[in-house]
């Protein structure tokens, strides 16, 4: 019991975050608990002669064993599957990306844990004409590591936005409906003045 005691405090002092540290901690704890659990069933069936003290330290021991178990696998499948990391919504970092000067939209984003304690991110980031992606990149993993934790930030590809129709036909002052409508007549004109039209794109 004096030895679980000690390695259980020695080990309460590594990192946490690790699976292996936490599943060597839980085990000894279930140890210690297990050498309790007998002395004090011992100790109880002695001064009592109450001898079902055994079993029930031992139900409680076990149950204490089916908890840490089933955390440390909670933990190692949300790795496993690559979930997204305890405590990390990637809706809201989703959003806290998209919701920054210059970002036009954000997809493919993908948040999960490498290992335990080892948060990545992954996501293409489309900012607009003229902003500076390299000075984007480094702004976006700065927020996301300050508010979210996550550090580690791979393929973040900042993209300048292609350009868009909506965008022209804005300055313009034409909708898109009606853009739609004049490239139809003029296709319908052309059509009947006998000419072929080449192309109507917009470069």
């Amino acid at each position: 019991a004096c030895v679980n005691v000690a390695a259980a405090m020695a080990l309460g002092k590594a990192e946490r975050r690790s699976l292996n540290v936490e599943g060597a901690r839980a085990h000894v704890l279930t140890d210690l608990y297990a050498s309790l659990g007998a002395a004090t069933a011992g100790a109880v069936v002695l001064a009592t002669d109450f001898d079902r003290a055994d079993a029930i330290a031992s139900l409680l021991v076990a149950a204490l064993m089916l908890r840490s178990g089933w955390l440390l696998l909670r933990d190692a499948g949300r790795v496993l599957l690559e979930g997204a990391p305890e405590g990390v919504d990637p809706q809201a970092v989703g959003n806290a990306l998209a919701a920054q000067p210059c970002v036009v939209e954000v997809h493919d984003l993908h948040i999960w844990e490498v290992t335990s304690g080892f948060p990545a991110l992954s996501a293409h980031v489309t900012v607009r004409s003229g902003c500076d992606t390299q000075s984007h990149r480094r702004q976006l993993a700065e927020m996301l590591y300050e508010r979210f934790g996550i550090e580690h930030v791979t393929g973040l590809f900042v993209g300048r936005t292609a350009w868009r129709l909506e965008g022209y036909l804005e300055e313009q002052g034409q909708t898109v409906e009606e853009f739609d409508a004049e490239v139809e007549r003029q296709v319908r004109e052309s059509i009947v003045a006998g000419f072929v039209l080449d192309e109507i794109a917009v470069a």
